[in-house]
């Protein structure tokens, strides 16, 4: 008997109900100067569905939600190519042009060809994190350099591995995990509540009129962050999140002295050294939170925000994510779960004090991202976007160059507003 459906990881379920804040769109964009071969392109668009099952699921949204396996493969509308005289005029339409994992293909590409050839991955949230969204674009360039030598794409491994956080578990005692679950239950009754305003600036909730704000940091401004947070004894992730954390005090002025929380993404792997599966969902957050000090320098504060960091990383907070998300996600009934994020997010907003989220997604590998020998003269990765009044700003590399992106919805939330944070963050980063 075939199979037809999979079951939805704890992750998965928390991913598909995040759709309430933010549009769960993550796209790998790689800029040639060289030309792709679309034909081929198109071909091993087909063969990744192959490599990686998952992504031709369909999310089913059930009381038990989980993954239907498509029969109509062939027929998925996977690749475009579009010809154009303005490549990232389309690209902006295409990086904020929404999917339903219900119905729409979880991965799709475009390929805008103008003066460079400018490629594009989407993928949809619900079904792997921005980890997974990497070695998805990998597995498309080892593919598509097999393919272009006329050779076979290889055996195909149908197996479909546990993408749930088991393996990641399985690396902790039984006394650890008993603790780590003690302390998820605490978390789940605290719900930190800063006393002040903390939240961005919006005039509705309204969720349309997405944009995508993109900028790039060239390859001499990249290294000079980078020898500073080294000359510190800090991270390039501290100097960012301070130019974040410290921007969003000038423009929400929270009480001064009040300490106000913000969301880091943290990706689970790095907590296991086994093998777990590539696309799926294994992402956790770290919670540090600081005070607005009038007088502050832009260097003290930099090391307020490493000690913070660091000992939430010492203290292995990332793990408590693990049992927390299991109660609230895998054990609650899923409309439940829906529930409680739907209401918990409206209460927030009422008290304009919502975390905003800073998500530090890592280094595009240029050999991995070699299409036949090709490989990007720019890439960069960019995170979903925020229903207002969420913010999420996310930072990549590649060439040892930083790309920071921030997605809005323009009628809820002033553009001005949204290009305020980023020259602030510009101003307070190295130069």
């Amino acid at each position: 008997m075939v199979r037809c459906r999979y079951p939805a990881t704890p992750q998965d379920r928390m991913n598909a109900i995040m759709r309430y804040v933010c549009d769960q769109q993550i796209h790998v964009v790689m800029e040639f100067a060289s030309r792709l071969d679309e034909r081929v392109l198109e071909r091993a668009m087909r063969v990744l569905l192959d490599r990686e099952p998952a992504l031709g699921w369909r999310w089913v949204e059930s009381p038990r939600p989980h993954w239907h396996i498509r029969e109509n493969l062939d027929s998925l509308p996977l690749f475009m190519l579009v010809l154009s005289s303005s490549v990232y005029d389309e690209l902006d339409v295409f990086l904020t042009a929404p999917t339903d994992p219900r119905a729409d293909p979880l991965v799709q590409v475009r390929l805008f060809r103008g003066v460079v050839d400018l490629l594009c991955l989407k993928i949809n949230h619900v079904v792997c994190d921005c980890f997974g969204a990497k070695e998805v674009a990998y597995e498309l360039a080892d593919i598509y350099s097999v393919l272009l030598l006329g050779e076979n794409a290889g055996d195909i491994d149908i197996e479909i591995r546990d993408r749930s956080m088991k393996a990641i578990w399985r690396g902790y005692t039984w006394t650890q995990r008993w603790e780590l679950r003690r302390r998820a239950i605490r978390a789940m009754r605290r719900q930190d509540r800063a006393p002040t305003v903390w939240c961005f600036p919006f005039s509705s909730r309204e969720s349309e009129g997405r944009r995508m704000l993109i900028k790039r940091f060239d390859p001499m401004r990249s290294d000079r962050i980078s020898k500073f947070g080294k000359s510190q004894g800090t991270t390039v992730n501290d100097v960012f999140l301070t130019a974040f954390v410290g921007s969003l005090f000038e423009i929400i002025r929270p009480t001064e002295g009040i300490r106000v929380p913000v969301q880091v993404s943290y990706d689970l792997r790095m907590l296991s050294g086994n093998d777990v599966a590539k696309v799926a969902n294994l992402g956790g957050a770290l919670f540090p939170s600081f005070s607005r000090q009038l007088g502050e320098d832009d260097e003290g504060f930099l090391h307020s925000v490493h000690e913070s960091m660091t000992y939430l990383k010492d203290n292995d907070d990332a793990a408590v994510s693990i049992p927390l998300i299991e109660m609230v996600y895998g054990l609650l009934p899923y409309g439940m779960s829906r529930k409680k994020v739907v209401d918990d997010f409206d209460a927030t907003v009422k008290r304009r004090s919502l975390p905003p989220l800073f998500s530090n997604v890592g280094i595009l590998d240029v050999d991995r991202l070699s299409f036949a020998g090709s490989s990007p003269e720019h890439s960069f990765l960019t995170i979903p976007i925020g229903f207002p009044p969420l913010i999420m700003v996310g930072l990549s590399c590649y060439r040892g160059c930083f790309t920071l992106t921030l997605g809005f919805c323009s009628y809820g939330v002033e553009r001005k507003d949204i290009e305020r944070l980023f020259d602030i963050m510009d101003e307070r980063l190295p130069k």
